[in-house]
């Protein structure tokens, strides 16, 4: 669908792709939605995050341009920032985020569409993720408080009745959150709970964004009855230098997540868990030294920054 046609009709879905010096990938991605979705009233918003000026040049010049909205952003501002920048510019009744490195073979946001009208108790929902080799990978998760980070998802699935993300489902569930990758929004509800927090540079925005939308008696489901395919970690490869920084970027963000939305006991008691944990491990890994020192050094206000920023 390009611009022209965009304009002279209601749009339903606002498809946001965020591109951070993945400029062909994000072009792959558009060039397979627009293969797949031949009904759907819908626009595509590429949002670029402060990228090198060759990448940025890449998508100003495409001749798939004519086909999607262009936002450029003077600064890589994170998941967040660089998503909510999007969703200001959409103008869709359903705002549709979806990581540059998927692509599309059914007419995944038309069904999502369709499933969402009929079901206004949703507030976000995701359709089941593929590996490029077809393999499904989990699409949902469940929250990481005390009982999962010290017994893990196996406990939780098992004692607690929790859906089990690597089962093969036939209808809809209920879950604690979906996966970043692709979450298919009400606009409403997007715009009730002010969108993604974008003091979050990388990780666990989902999982924040899921509580609020609960908190707020919105549903999360995850639907498997369409599904899409994911280059997993393609767009993330390019911002975190080391596998050390990555690590600490994880662990500040779910900090950060956990202080934000939950108790201020749980938040200590994971926290110290995790320093014992990585004290432990430091005398024997580096990459743990590296983990252990930042964590000593954590500070609420300043969890967002993101480590190892590449060049």
């Amino acid at each position: 669908m390009n611009l022209t046609s965009i304009r002279s009709k209601p749009i339903d879905v606002s498809i946001i792709i965020l591109n951070y010096n993945q400029s062909k990938l994000s072009l792959d991605c558009v060039s397979s939605i627009l293969k797949v979705e031949k009904q759907l009233s819908f626009e595509l918003i590429v949002v670029d995050n402060g990228s090198k000026q060759h990448e940025v040049k890449m998508l100003e010049q495409s001749d798939l341009k004519i086909h999607y909205k262009f936002v450029k952003s003077d600064k890589n501002g994170g998941f967040g920032y660089g998503n909510n920048l999007g969703a200001k510019h959409a103008k869709g009744i359903y705002l549709a985020f979806i990581n540059n490195d998927t692509y599309f073979e059914k007419p995944c946001f038309s069904f999502l569409k369709d499933y969402m009208s009929a079901h206004s108790e949703v507030g976000v929902c995701a359709p089941q993720q593929l590996a490029p080799n077809h393999v499904p990978r989990p699409s949902f998760d469940h929250h990481h408080g005390i009982r999962k980070f010290f017994f893990g998802g196996s406990f939780m699935e098992t004692i607690f009745r929790k859906p089990k993300k690597k089962a093969h489902y036939s209808h809809p569930l209920e879950v604690d959150f979906i996966q970043g990758c692709f979450m298919f929004f009400r606009k409403t509800v997007f715009d009730e709970v002010r969108g993604f927090d974008p003091n979050i540079f990388l990780y666990y925005e989902e999982m924040d964004i899921c509580t609020r939308l609960q908190n707020n008696r919105h549903k999360v489901i995850y639907n498997p009855n369409i599904d899409f395919y994911h280059i997993h970690e393609a767009s993330t490869s390019v911002s975190i230098k080391t596998t050390g920084a990555k690590k600490v970027q994880i662990l500040y963000s779910y900090l950060y997540v956990l202080y934000k939305n939950h108790s201020l006991i749980k938040f200590l008691i994971i926290k110290n868990a995790l320093l014992f944990s990585y004290f432990l491990k430091s005398p024997f890994r580096s990459k743990a030294r590296v983990v252990f020192k930042a964590l000593l050094k954590y500070n609420h206000n300043e969890a967002g920054k993101l480590f190892g920023l590449k060049d």
